[in-house]
């Protein structure tokens, strides 16, 4: 028999196997009011993706959000919108997420990102830089990198 534990603010399931004779209970990292806030960042910014709303996708960008490649914060925005409206569904799968960085209002965040729409398959290793904006974290910067 196995006991599952679910941690619905981050999607991640632990399993250890449990016998008759043992005690039912598991070891589970405890997390800090920081840590719990970053994880469900991380779902409920993949939830408005999935669910292609671009307005509720967005308020998660900080103010000061620096786009890679160049593009100003007005390009980003209107390359956003136009990939949002472009694809028929989405596809979001978050893996093995971990905060590699949290000092005060600053955070770093790396996962695996499984991407799946209407036009375009991929994996890439993305890294969130965090920053503490009105008492919520915002996504300051994103990287990413192929997945090989």
């Amino acid at each position: 028999m196995k006991k599952i534990i679910a941690c619905l603010c981050c999607a991640v399931a632990l399993t250890q196997p449990v016998f008759a004779a043992e005690s039912a209970e598991v070891s589970v990292p405890v997390l800090s009011q920081s840590e719990k806030s970053i994880y469900r960042l991380l779902d409920e910014w993949s939830q408005a993706w999935r669910s292609q709303s671009i307005n509720q996708y967005l308020s998660f960008y900080a103010s000061s959000f620096t786009p890679e490649h160049g593009l100003s914060l007005a390009q980003w925005r209107a390359q956003r919108q136009q990939r949002f409206f472009a694809a028929d569904f989405v596809q979001i799968q978050i893996v093995n997420p971990k905060i590699i960085q949290l000092h005060g209002e600053n955070a770093s965040v790396q996962f695996t990102q499984n991407y799946r729409s209407s036009l375009l398959q991929d994996q890439t290793v993305k890294t969130l830089q965090l920053v503490m904006e009105a008492g919520q974290w915002k996504i300051a910067r994103e990287t990413t990198a192929s997945q090989r």
